[in-house]
C-alpha cells in the first residue's frame, strides 16, 4: 500500500516555473533570452539544462534559485514564489548539531589549511549582454564555436574592468591584438552603455 504523503510529495514539484520571460538590451535591440520558459522539477530528480552559450543558461539558472527577478512568469519553490514578496519565503535549517546527544570526540589527524579563492565580482547582467553579443558575432562571421571570439573569463573581466579602448582590452587575459582590433569594437557600445550608465 502506497504513502499518501510520500505520494504526495513526489507529485509535487519542488521547483516550479510558470511562462518565465527575461530580455536584454543590446546597442538598440531587445533581445529576448528567455521566451515563456515553464518547468517543473519533483524531489529526487535530476535535472540538466543543455544550451549554447549565450543561449540564456546562466540567466535561467539564476531565476530558479531566486537571484534575478524574471520580467514576467512565476518561480516557485515547494509551492511558494520566489519573488512574490508577500510569501516572505525564508529557509531555515534546523540546528540538528545541538539537538544531538554528546558523543566522545575521536582524535583526527589534522588537514592543511584549505584556501579557497573567490572569482572576482562582476556584473552579472552585463555579463550576460556580451554573452549575448557573442553569440550574434559568431554566428554572423562563421566563429563557432563561440569561444573562439572570446572565452568567459574574458567576457567576465570586460563586466568587471569595463575597456573602452583596444589598448585597456589587450591588458585582459584572452585578448590578442589581433581580437582587440577585429573583435573588440562589436562589444564596444555595449561596455560605453555600461560605463556612462554606472557614473
Amino acid at each position: 500500500m502506497s504513502d499518501p504523503l510520500l505520494s504526495s510529495e513526489i507529485a509535487t514539484p519542488q521547483i516550479r516555473a510558470v511562462d518565465i520571460r527575461r530580455s536584454f538590451r543590446i546597442a538598440g535591440r531587445q533581445i529576448e533570452v528567455l521566451k515563456g520558459v515553464s518547468l517543473e522539477i519533483r524531489a529526487g530528480e535530476c535535472a540538466f539544462l543543455v544550451g549554447a552559450s549565450g543561449a540564456g543558461n546562466t540567466t535561467l539558472l539564476y531565476t530558479l534559485a531566486g537571484m534575478e527577478r524574471p520580467e514576467s512568469g512565476r518561480v516557485e519553490f515547494q509551492g511558494r514564489s520566489l519573488y512574490d514578496q508577500s510569501d516572505n519565503l525564508r529557509l531555515v535549517l534546523p540546528d540538528t548539531l545541538s539537538a544531538a546527544p554528546p558523543r566522545k570526540r575521536q582524535p583526527v589527524a589534522k588537514a592543511p589549511p584549505l584556501t579557497i579563492e573567490a572569482e572576482p565580482l562582476y556584473d552579472v547582467e552585463l555579463f550576460e549582454l556580451l554573452r549575448a553579443r557573442r553569440m550574434e558575432f559568431a554566428k554572423e562571421h562563421n566563429l563557432m564555436p563561440v569561444y573562439r571570439v572570446f572565452p568567459d573569463a574574458t567576457l567576465k573581466a570586460f563586466a568587471r574592468l569595463l575597456p573602452t579602448t583596444e589598448e585597456a582590452a589587450v591588458r585582459i587575459n584572452g585578448v590578442s591584438e589581433s581580437k582587440a582590433r577585429e573583435y573588440f569594437p562589436a562589444f564596444l557600445p555595449i561596455l560605453l552603455a555600461a560605463k556612462k550608465g554606472g557614473q
